[in-house]
């Protein structure tokens, strides 16, 4: 390998990692690193480094690294050219040499000899564009990367094509919309799920099949004997699929996912359905199952009066009054604000059984903490500072590379937190989880949130992740919705804890600790948690390298975040004047519960009164529009 022909433009990027073959499901795999110890992740810039420094590491480590690979991600375009070398393994195939010489930028030869690699400088967009180009003739491959994709590099250049070119957005789509066929039709379920047997039947049946032997060889991933490349397998196995399923592209699509043919590509819906158009049965196999019928629906009438005689049941917490049992529950603050140090000390009284900080009962319960932000040895530093003792039922996952919508991550979850019984599993944090999924997405949280029900329900455990705030507008005040990105990512949730960035305050203790003060506020079930809000005490202990805690005490005069609203509403407004609800909002500054202080103040004659002049005095705090004109009309609690 030659470090010095890689562009200098692609060396000043941090854009790079280590890679080494592994083996997965079998089969060899390009596992991308950020270090020694770490896995990197092609859509995660903060597992990519800088080119010495994985230079250096692949020079020290040469007996466990194959070599380096650059991230795609914005402005640069990668093209693999694969298998495109004739028999002499020198001589080009002509598809090759039409695109070398559409883009002879700078090129060099595939670690496995038997490729090519060209980059070049193109600020193109493809949103809703393919992510891959393929021509399916005599199995040769055209693959193109834009973001979220790595190659391997060698430094070896093709010829004399040193130089890194760029090419207009124009003049790349216009070859690559010249690949792509027309989209495939997606094409109707002809059995539905209730008129096939299980899975597993299915395979059975076709195991036994005239060609049930090739099935059952591709199935378990043995196509060599059989195809010259595993996409052709892959058309053959999905065919059978097909016929023994009725053309019921669900029950195929997941029986593929189990089978030893499973690879990434599978997971891209171009390919996923290019491969069922064209392997659609017109006469697939007819099952003898009668179609079953859902039982109909219990319905139930209850009364109020019956409703006000029942007692609700306790919530069963395994942290009291923070953490709900068998729930999703949330840990929130700013970035650096402590939430991790207090989740660790959480995690130990859970684990112990022992109250938490002297004041809150636990039920102790096996934990598993799975931190997707740390390296191992921060997570053994940080964990040594705060839990002093050895617990048998705390244990953690140092898993930088965690997906839940990774199909082998999620059964993986799910199967560790069964066979080691863990009750608690601790998420940290909510993004680095689910990297696929936008958190600003509501629909997207929500697919998030029934993974995580999903945990809850068949594994009978309980969930804590930790998440970060947005940055608040000016005076804007912290509440529920003070979590960054969509709102039905707590929104879901049975417990909100939320660590408040402007009650935190520096603490010394005049003897040489010091530390700071930092408050919890319960954002959820107040009224049958017992608390709204408490301070806690973390001192630092810098001649022992520990950290400690201490319960300082409930705030029971503190006000809650729509209080505030309501008292900074009131502190702005003058006797007599007249305003719009837009400028009461600018005075006060962004709050999400503007509205429903509004609502209090006019429907429960809290010191104020309003009126729309238009209407006269009102009642409903409905009504009420960013345009209503508000009047202030006097400070007492009594009508005019």
């Amino acid at each position: 390998m030659s470090y010095t022909n890689f562009p200098e433009q692609l060396k000043e990027q941090k854009q790079w990692v280590l890679w080494k073959k592994e083996m997965v499901k079998d089969k060899w795999t390009k596992i991308p690193y950020s270090n020694t110890a770490q896995h990197a992740s092609s859509t995660n810039p903060k597992t990519w480094n800088d080119f010495e420094t994985i230079k250096n590491y692949v020079e020290k480590f040469s007996d466990q690294f194959n070599g380096i690979g650059y991230v795609f991600n914005e402005g640069v375009v990668g093209i693999d050219l694969d298998h495109c070398f004739q028999e002499d393994g020198f001589t080009l195939k002509q598809w090759a040499k039409e695109i070398i010489d559409l883009f002879p930028s700078y090129i060099e030869i595939s670690p496995s000899g038997t490729g090519l690699h060209i980059f070049l400088l193109c600020k193109v967009d493809f949103k809703g564009a393919k992510h891959y180009i393929e021509n399916q003739k005599e199995g040769d491959a055209i693959e193109r990367y834009v973001t979220g994709r790595y190659f391997t590099v060698t430094g070896n250049v093709y010829g004399e094509y040193k130089e890194l070119k760029t090419y207009e957005p124009e003049y790349f789509l216009k070859w690559h919309k010249s690949l792509i066929k027309e989209e495939p039709k997606i094409l109707p379920q002809t059995l539905s799920d209730t008129l096939l047997p299980g899975d597993n039947k299915i395979l059975e049946v076709a195991f036994k099949s005239k060609n049930g032997v090739r099935v059952k060889d591709l199935y378990n991933g043995e196509w060599k004997k059989y195809y010259r490349s595993q996409s052709e397998a892959d058309l053959s196995l999905v065919g059978s699929l097909m016929f023994f399923c009725g053309n019921n592209t669900a029950t195929v699509d997941r029986i593929f996912k189990n089978s030893g043919l499973m690879r990434e590509k599978w997971n891209r819906p171009d390919i996923k359905e290019g491969i069922f158009s064209k392997t659609y049965c017109a006469e697939p196999m007819k099952w003898d199952i009668e179609e079953k019928q859902n039982p109909p629906a219990e319905h139930k009438i209850i009364s109020l009066n019956e409703i006000l005689k029942k007692t609700p049941n306790p919530n069963p917490f395994l942290l009291q009054g923070m953490i709900v049992e068998k729930a999703i529950n949330a840990l929130t603050s700013d970035s650096g604000k402590g939430k991790s140090l207090l989740m660790l000390k959480m995690v130990e009284a859970i684990s112990t059984g022992e109250k938490f900080l002297g004041e809150f009962d636990t039920k102790q319960s096996k934990t598993l903490v799975i931190d997707l932000e740390m390296s191992e040895d921060d997570i053994i530093d940080r964990t040594q500072t705060i839990v002093g003792k050895e617990i048998d039922g705390l244990n953690f996952h140092y898993a930088q590379t965690f997906n839940i919508f990774n199909d082998d991550d999620f059964k993986w979850i799910k199967d560790i937190i069964r066979t080691e019984g863990y009750k608690l599993v601790v998420l940290d944090t909510y993004s680095m989880m689910a990297p696929s999924k936008s958190e600003n997405d509501n629909a997207e949280a929500n697919v998030v949130n029934k993974k995580l029900l999903e945990i809850t329900n068949e594994c009978d455990c309980t969930i804590l992740f930790l998440h970060h705030h947005r940055k608040l507008q000016k005076g804007e005040i912290m509440s529920q919705s003070s979590s960054r990105g969509a709102t039905d990512i707590i929104g879901k949730t049975a417990s909100h804890l939320l660590i408040t960035t402007k009650d935190i305050t520096i603490i010394d203790d005049g003897e040489g600790l010091k530390g700071i003060k930092i408050v919890l506020e319960q954002m959820k079930r107040r009224k049958r948690t017992g608390f709204d809000r408490f301070a806690v005490n973390v001192w630092n202990n810098p001649f022992e390298n520990k950290t400690y805690f201490e319960f300082a005490g409930f705030d029971e005069k503190a006000e809650s975040a729509l209080e505030k609203t309501i008292n900074a509403i009131l502190s702005k407004m003058k006797f007599g004047e007249e305003y719009i609800m837009s400028e009461i909002t600018e005075l006060i500054g962004k709050s999400s519960n503007i509205y429903s202080a509004f609502k209090i103040l006019i429907e429960e004659q809290k010191r104020v009164n309003f009126r729309l002049p238009e209407e006269g005095e009102i009642r409903n705090g409905d009504k009420l529009k960013h345009n209503t004109k508000i009047y202030y009309l006097c400070s007492s609690s009594s009508s005019k």
